[in-house]
C-alpha cells in the first residue's frame, strides 16, 4: 500500500503531493517548496523552506534524507541505499544552499553529508558509499563528506571514505579515493585526484560564483 500510494503521489499536483507526504508519511517539507514527478520512498524526509526537487529523480531504501533550505534538484537524479544492509546509515544530509543539477547518482549506503553551499553541477557525478574488500569478499559502507563552499564538476567519481575540504573546486572527471584528504582553497584534479593549492584563484572564482 506504501509503495502504490508514492506512486500515485507522482502524478499528483504540488500542493496535493505535499500535503500526502506531510500528513501520512509524515515528511518534514517547509514553505514554498516544489516537488515534481519523482518518487520519494525515505523513512524520514526533511527539505527545508524555499527548496525544490525536480522531476523523475528516485529514492530508494534511504532510512533518512535531509536537505536545508533554499536548495534544489534537478532532475533525472538517483539516491539509493541497501536494501539488505539494514545497519548501514543509508542517508543523505545537507545544510542550505545546495545545488544538484541533473543526472547524479547517491549510493548513501554509508552515508552522505554536505555542508552548505555546495553544488553539484554538470551530468554524471557519482558519490558511492559502499564498497567491496578483496581479501574477504565483504561488503561495506564508508561515509563521504564535503565541506562548505565547493563546486563538484561533470563525471567526477567520489569513492567511499572521501572527504573534500572547503573552498574547494573538484575539476571534470576527478577520481577522488577513499583515503583522500585535502587542505581548504584546493583545485582538485586527475586520477587518482590530486589536490593543488590554489588560495587566491579560488577565493576569487568562488566570490564570482555567489554573485
Amino acid at each position: 500500500m506504501r509503495k502504490f500510494l508514492l506512486l500515485f503521489c507522482i502524478i499528483l499536483p504540488n500542493p496535493i503531493k505535499l500535503f500526502i507526504f506531510r500528513r501520512v508519511f509524515h515528511y518534514e517539507i517547509g514553505d514554498n517548496c516544489t516537488i515534481g514527478m519523482s518518487y520519494i520512498d525515505c523513512r524520514t524526509f526533511s527539505l527545508g523552506d524555499n527548496s525544490s526537487i525536480g522531476h523523475f529523480n528516485t529514492f530508494t531504501h534511504v532510512k533518512s534524507f535531509k536537505m536545508g533550505e533554499k536548495s534544489s534538484v534537478g532532475n533525472f537524479n538517483k539516491f539509493s541505499g541497501s536494501k539488505n544492509q539494514k545497519l548501514w546509515p543509508n542517508s543523505f544530509n545537507s545544510g542550505d544552499y545546495i545545488g544538484i543539477s541533473s543526472h547524479h547518482h547517491f549510493d548513501v549506503g554509508g552515508g552522505i553529508t554536505l555542508a552548505s553551499n555546495i553544488v553539484v553541477g554538470g551530468v554524471n557525478v557519482q558519490f558511492w558509499g559502499h564498497e567491496i574488500d578483496i581479501e574477504d569478499g565483504s561488503t561495506r559502507s564508508k561515509p563521504i563528506k564535503v565541506e562548505s563552499q565547493v563546486y563538484i564538476a561533470s563525471n567526477v567519481l567520489i569513492a567511499p571514505g572521501a572527504k573534500i575540504g572547503s573552498n574547494c573546486i573538484v575539476g571534470l572527471g576527478a577520481v577522488i579515493p577513499g583515503k583522500f584528504r585535502c587542505d581548504d582553497f584546493s583545485l582538485i584534479i586527475g586520477n587518482p585526484a590530486t589536490a593543488i593549492p590554489k588560495k587566491m584563484e579560488i577565493r576569487q572564482k568562488l566570490n564570482e560564483w555567489r554573485r
